[in-house]
């Protein structure tokens, strides 16, 4: 593993760094981005290919033990990283992995095993989807299945917060994702659970984990749509103590994901 030293600010090798805060809308492009010290290690110990990773010089010492011999290592001085990247970066690391060619194909069912899969149609929030990513990886979902609407699940954002679980957690945007489900429930047995305020509904602790179940989880501001909720086998509610009548959403993934994985 060598460490090549960039002093010219049009490197073309800086390109996919440039302007991050300007440009974290990464849909379309091939990028996947990598910040922070816990998270470029995990992007390093996964399955993605790595691009590269920039340093800041005063991170070399303590960062070559988790390069792999292979890894191509761009080296910049402190002062030039913010010049970079477009703003004020502590950690000094940050990576830049090429996004998966799968991840808009439904996944593989295993027809013997157990699954909870958790289903966002229409999430929003980078913070929020990246809290469920790491949510559904920590308390024993096994998928995590997305609208098209939903935010991004590669983005800069969505990857911070996830901690970079989701360089390991199945995750897939499906366009076609009601007829999906639909399909799951009829031909596979899964149960479909929805969350919901709304009434006719009933409280957490009345709903039990299904061998094959999914947990839908609505938008932030409107929750789930109609279809969703004629899919569903339940409408399942978390009680809350008067006047407040929600939590947000990626607080209610970790509550129900609590009772049906670990409860």
């Amino acid at each position: 593993m060598a460490l090549d030293w960039v002093t010219d600010l049009d490197d073309p090798r800086l390109e996919p760094y440039r302007n991050l805060r300007q440009t974290n809308h990464t849909r379309d492009k091939q990028w996947v981005i990598a910040e922070g010290n816990w998270v470029v290690q995990r992007l390093l110990a996964s399955r993605f290919t790595v691009e590269s990773v920039l340093l800041s010089e005063r991170r070399i010492d303590g960062f070559r033990q988790y390069l792999h011999k292979d890894t191509n290592v761009l080296v910049v001085q402190d002062v030039l990283i913010r010049e970079i990247i477009g703003f004020k970066f502590h950690s000094g690391v940050i990576a830049c992995g090429h996004r998966p060619t799968n991840w808009q194909q439904p996944l593989v069912l295993d027809t013997d095993s157990h699954e909870l899969i958790v289903c966002c149609p229409y999430i929003t929030l980078p913070d929020n989807l990246g809290s469920i990513v790491r949510l559904s990886a920590g308390l024993g979902a096994t998928s995590l299945l997305l609208g098209a609407r939903c935010a991004d699940p590669f983005s800069r954002r969505v990857v911070r917060v996830s901690m970079g679980n989701i360089f390991f957690f199945p995750v897939r945007v499906i366009e076609t994702l009601h007829a999906h489900i639909a399909q799951l429930r009829q031909h596979h047995g899964f149960r479909i659970i929805a969350a919901t305020l709304q009434a006719p509904c009933i409280p957490l602790k009345s709903s039990h984990r299904a061998s094959r179940m999914v947990l839908l989880l609505g938008n932030e501001a409107h929750g789930l749509d109609e279809e969703w909720y004629e899919l569903a086998d339940e409408r399942v509610t978390i009680p809350m103590v008067e006047p407040i009548d929600s939590l947000n959403v990626a607080d209610a993934a970790a509550i129900m994901l609590y009772h049906y994985c670990q409860g």
